[in-house]
């Protein structure tokens, strides 16, 4: 395949006519906030749900699909990752949010905080707070590289201060783009088991990685990763399904197996016959799409650092390692207003507002960069000269960006 010059041959117009969300905005803005791609699917996902369709597939899942499709995920666990989970130990949900529901609500004390260290996943306080719950932020910090990562100690005090019992991972990182390395897990699982809390893994990025780095997933550290995790999954991001509405929960202790057996009604039934199908034929999809994608996403998300960092100093802009997904620090401008409202109204851009990643995301922008290159190099050409007379005397550099 060459999808590279297929994709970059995408035209705006063509991307309207699919009436997506990302696609109707009004004054014809370009909505960078919605996480999804701008190339369709695989082939061979939509052969298979071609197929469902001809066979007319509406109904609701029978248990040999729910079966079939912790098979297919045990699969793509053991060959893409090496992490040998039983397929009876997977369970279906319409999406990953509704797994960290799960989780709080059945491995949790009433009334527990949980610990989110942002910039998060926007979902994630969605869900804390739609339980009563308060979220923790414990900010992300910066290594002497330059990376983003978690504050260890910072967590460690922020559970014993407020007694929280659950703490969320996100990796490949949402918004950083960052794939932790194994001693930066290792270091993260000795100091949850010091703390002696659980930890909810939303690992939905895993298929995008880029070249130069691994994803590794958390449970399969050790038989004590396994025994204080959950772990969500989904084809969703990597094949570009999120519609079709399938997550996979990975359940590796007694503990989440005994409380998910207890749920009245299985969120298996809940979730769609056709995800389920789609999510079958990506994880065993062989015809190398993933991998042609994900090399083009990391030209895309390498595009916006560039131009960011050439065109605009002032910002400070993440270099992603996974992941489709910009984190750009505007702080240093003088924006009129916030920075999402004034990128809109000047340069036709629609990125996720930084505050609804958490309390540090005041001046931020999470940009979702899959889109046709051509496109979103005028996209940010516009963005950057939008913003250009913004920045203030004196800039710092943009530490993530090239020098």
């Amino acid at each position: 395949m060459n999808l590279a010059a297929a994709f970059d041959a995408i035209t705006v117009e063509q991307l309207r006519a699919t009436k997506s969300l990302k696609w109707c905005l009004p004054d014809q803005a370009i909505g960078a906030f919605v996480a999804e791609m701008d190339f369709g699917t695989s082939p061979v996902v939509t052969a298979a749900l071609r197929k469902e369709l001809d066979r007319g597939s509406f109904g609701y899942a029978p248990p040999h699909l729910v079966e079939q499709t912790g098979e297919a995920t045990a699969e793509r666990l053991r060959t893409t990752h090496g992490w040998q989970v039983d397929p009876a130990d997977i369970r279906v949900a319409p999406e990953v949010i509704m797994v960290l529901d799960q989780v709080i609500a059945s491995t949790t004390d009433p009334g527990t905080p949980v610990v989110v260290p942002p910039p998060a996943y926007m979902n994630f306080f969605t869900s804390i707070r739609r339980q009563g719950r308060e979220a923790i932020e414990v900010p992300m910090i910066r290594d002497d590289r330059g990376r983003w990562a978690l504050d260890l100690p910072g967590i460690a005090a922020a559970i014993e201060r407020s007694g929280a019992q659950l703490v969320i991972l996100c990796n490949p990182h949402n918004p950083t783009g960052r794939v932790f390395t194994r001693e930066e897990l290792e270091a993260f699982a000795r100091m949850v088991e010091g703390a002696g809390v659980r930890v909810f893994a939303d690992e939905i990025w895993a298929p995008i990685v880029f070249e130069g780095h691994r994803h590794i997933p958390y449970a399969s550290l050790s038989e004590t990763t396994a025994a204080h995790t959950v772990t969500a999954v989904s084809a969703t991001k990597g094949w570009n399904i999120a519609g079709l509405k399938c997550a996979q929960a990975v359940l590796t202790s007694d503990v989440d197996r005994e409380a998910w057996s207890r749920m009245p009604t299985p969120l298996s039934d809940r979730t769609p016959s056709m995800g389920m199908a789609g999510t079958i034929a990506a994880y065993r999809d062989d015809s190398g799409w993933i991998d042609e994608v994900t090399a083009y996403l990391a030209d895309c998300t390498s595009m916006v650092a560039d131009m960011i960092g050439e065109g605009l100093p002032a910002a400070v802009v993440s270099r992603p390692e996974g992941t489709y997904v910009n984190w750009v620090d505007l702080t240093a401008l003088d924006l009129p207003c916030p920075a999402v409202e004034f990128i809109q109204r000047e340069a036709g851009l629609a990125p996720t507002d930084g505050r609804s990643c958490g309390t540090v995301g005041e001046g931020h922008i999470r940009l979702i960069a899959a889109m046709p290159r051509p496109i979103l190099h005028e996209a940010m050409s516009r963005t950057i000269q939008a913003l250009r007379p913004r920045e203030a005397p004196g800039p710092g550099p943009a530490l993530d960006a090239p020098r």
